[in-house]
């Protein structure tokens, strides 16, 4: 196998019973911090834990992104809505 055809198979998607597996479950710090300043501002901006939020932020969207992409695969595998 030539070293372009080699790189070409490495760009392809990774499919699984052709699904494509390139959901994103991790948050950037950005949209995790966002969040976070959120719950203190709902707060009033006074109390809690900047570190507690942080971690409520993170599985907050984690839980979110791995069900969009859960959705995202029901969606293109063929009869799994029926």
């Amino acid at each position: 196998m030539s070293t372009t055809e080699t790189r070409s198979l490495k760009a392809a998607p990774e499919t699984v019973t052709g699904t494509h597996t390139d959901c994103p479950i991790e948050s950037s710090n950005e949209e995790i911090a966002a969040l976070a300043y959120s719950y203190w501002e709902a707060r009033g901006c006074s109390g809690g834990s900047p570190e507690q939020d942080w971690l409520q932020a993170e599985n907050e969207l984690r839980k979110l992104r791995s069900q969009q992409c859960a959705l995202r695969i029901l969606e293109e595998t063929p009869c799994a809505l029926q």
